[in-house]
This record gives C-alpha cells, sequence and structure tokens, in this order.
C-alpha cells in the first residue's frame, strides 16, 4: 500500500519510522539510544549477563531496540550471547496472565542478573515472579505505563514520552 496515494491530498505523519515512506514527516523517538543506555546502567549497577526479551522485530522501532541492546553491550565490553536473547509474540501482549506464563519460561533456568524487556506487562510480570522466587533480578521495561507507579517496588522503565509524540 503506498501511503501517498491511499491518502492523496491528507496531510500524514507517521508517530514511528517507517523504511516505505521515506518523504513523508515523522515523529520517533531515538529508541536505539534509549536501549542503550538502559544496558549501560545495568551495568554500571554490577550486571554483567543482561538479558533482552522482546517480540519479534517486525517492526523498524524493535529492531532499533534491539540494535540498542547489542550496541550497550559492546559499549560496556560485554560479550552478545544469543542465549540471552527471546522473541516472542507473547510479549506485545496486555494480559498480565499471558505475559506470566511467557516470563515463568525465560525464568525457569535462566542464567542471567538483568533483563532489558520491551514490555511494561511483561517487564511486571517477569519482577513479580522473580520477587515470588526470592530471585535478584534487575528488570527495565518499555513504556512507562502508568500502572507501573502502582508496583512495589516500583518498575523501572523507559519512558519514551508517547504523550510529547502525539501532541
Amino acid at each position: 500500500m503506498n501511503i501517498k496515494e491511499t491518502f492523496r491530498g491528507i496531510p500524514v505523519v507517521f508517530l514511528e519510522h517507517h523504511d516505505d515512506e521515506d518523504s513523508i514527516p515523522t515523529v520517533a523517538v531515538d529508541v536505539e539510544s534509549l536501549c542503550t543506555k538502559a544496558v549501560e546502567h545495568l551495568f554500571q549497577n554490577g550486571h554483567k549477563r543482561i538479558a533482552f526479551v522482546s517480540a519479534p522485530c517486525m517492526f523498524k522501532t524493535l529492531t532499533d531496540r534491539y540494535e540498542g541492546y547489542k550496541k550497550g553491550l559492546s559499549r560496556c565490553g560485554l560479550e552478545f550471547d544469543q542465549s540471552l536473547v527471546f522473541f516472542d509474540d507473547l510479549y506485545m501482549s496486555t494480559d498480565f496472565e499471558e505475559c506470566k506464563v511467557a516470563m515463568e519460561q525465560i525464568l525457569k533456568d535462566h542464567t542471567f542478573d538483568a533483563v532489558l524487556i520491551m514490555s511494561d506487562w511483561a517487564a511486571a510480570a517477569a519482577q513479580k515472579l522473580s520477587q515470588e522466587r526470592g530471585e535478584q533480578l534487575a528488570v527495565i521495561g518499555f513504556d512507562n505505563l502508568p500502572f507501573t507507579e502502582y508496583l512495589t517496588p516500583r518498575l523501572c522503565t523507559i519512558d519514551q514520552n508517547s504523550t510529547q509524540i502525539g501532541e
């Protein structure tokens, strides 16, 4: 589908990067940089085995987040380990129980001490599961959804300023 042809005469602005239409104005956040900084933050707090959890990289923004994770590892002098990368469609779910089931599989026999998760829902599930097990697992989510302020302890999450983007 050609966006310009479909919406001829109607102003269009993308709210995320879109590879097919370079000439359409876009408002986007540098999510690669945000994920790089998140990995650096975890490393500075003593974490050496940092996992990455995301839906499959079917959109540029997800690919950019993954690239930011890898760049963060490199900047910290950490080796990239494919066994610490988890992709599944379930991590796009906004159903806490679905996310909890998915995270249980990852956390079952995990060998990492920190995890960067591209969903606050899945990050909240990971944080709850690690608390229940008495494990020390650093968790960073993504989106800074309103519910995260009610979690105890509060979830560390990346805020991409969605309200400002919309404005």
